[in-house]
């Protein structure tokens, strides 16, 4: 399913607009074995929550290049607002994004700067880069929001706020808790957790 996806992606980065932003080492990252787990497992959360009559109103926190934003209008039909804090994403997500009826636009900016105010506007929220960032953006999510996480236990300097296992997890992100695994990466888990904040 998500493989069909990728040779369309690569033929879009042959635009002149961006053919020259992402360097090949990050490409190879982005369709790691590890990636495509890891975007399965987040499918299967959002599979989950889909039958929970999860809202189409969504923001996607840490979207990256957009890749999976297509996969979760296509599939399930969420209106998507990226945000994004690496400033290059955002050409290379409009132009993948293109033709995706779904696409609200990408936001470059930080989540933890973010108050209550704008979360408000988002009733199903998708973060699967928390160990980028502080817990401070999910604090001014409301009550009842559905939301999608991943987190890992991959200590490096990049990531500043990993979890152990996924019971430390759902310490830290309270929520009615509707979905949660842990899968082994070559060298570290990958932690999905999704559910109804409380």
């Amino acid at each position: 399913m998500v493989e069909k996806y990728i040779p369309k992606f690569l033929s879009c980065l042959y635009d002149e607009r961006i053919k020259d932003v992402i360097p090949g080492q990050e490409l190879i990252d982005m369709f790691h074995s590890n990636q495509i787990n890891s975007i399965y497992e987040i499918l299967k959360a959002t599979d989950t929550l889909a039958l929970q009559g999860m809202p189409a109103s969504a923001l996607y926190i840490g979207s990256w290049m957009g890749f999976k934003t297509k996969l979760f209008s296509e599939y399930y039909g969420l209106e998507i607002t990226e945000l994004e804090l690496d400033k290059r994403c955002k050409a290379v997500s409009e132009i993948w994004n293109a033709d995706n009826k779904n696409y609200k636009g990408h936001l470059q900016g930080d989540a933890i700067q973010l108050d209550k105010e704008f979360y408000k506007d988002f009733k199903t929220i998708i973060n699967p880069s928390c160990e980028h960032m502080s817990d401070e953006w999910y604090y001014n999510i409301p009550d009842g929001t559905f939301v999608i996480l991943q987190s890992n236990d991959f200590d490096i300097p990049q990531h500043t706020n990993i979890v152990k296992n996924i019971e430390e997890m759902k310490n830290k992100y309270k929520m009615r808790d509707i979905y949660s695994c842990a899968l082994q990466c070559t060298v570290y888990q990958r932690f999905t957790l999704a559910g109804i904040k409380q």
